[in-house]
């Protein structure tokens, strides 16, 4: 995670993320370009949502088999209306304001996960940020 966060300081305001990665954690079953993709479009959407002044945080755990994953943001949240498409292919929600993007970022994490045999999901509440989580086979 470190080294990611590393190779995207310019992408990425990696100054805003905060890990609480234990070390003595067990690797994962993961595709390392894959997994960067996943990272770089749930943290750049936090990004994107979130005041720049906001803290991002990345959090991991194991639980039985699989390794949980999150990132939390304190931004804007996902109206209820959204919730059940934001995976959806070219879903954009209706509030991005002049935020860009192609409504694909969330699509292939989604996809990208789940080819690795995990799941993904979130919870948000309007005006108090997002919560992505996603689940990753142990090795």
């Amino acid at each position: 995670m470190r080294d990611l966060l590393e190779r995207f300081a310019q992408m990425l305001e990696t100054n805003r993320i905060q890990l609480d990665v234990p070390i003595d954690l067990p690797s994962i079953l993961a595709d390392p370009k894959y997994l960067q993709t996943i990272f770089v479009s749930l943290l750049g959407n936090a990004q994107k949502f979130s005041a720049a002044e906001t803290p991002i945080r990345i959090a991991a755990r194991r639980q039985a088999a699989e390794m949980v994953i999150t990132v939390t943001d304190t931004g804007i949240g996902i109206a209820p209306d959204d919730l059940p498409h934001i995976f959806d292919r070219f879903y954009r929600v209706r509030q991005m304001g002049n935020a860009e993007g192609t409504g694909l970022g969330l699509y292939i994490a989604k996809a990208l996960v789940e080819a690795h045999g995990g799941h993904i999901r979130v919870e948000s509440e309007q005006g108090k940020g997002s919560t992505f989580s996603f689940t990753l086979p142990v090795a």
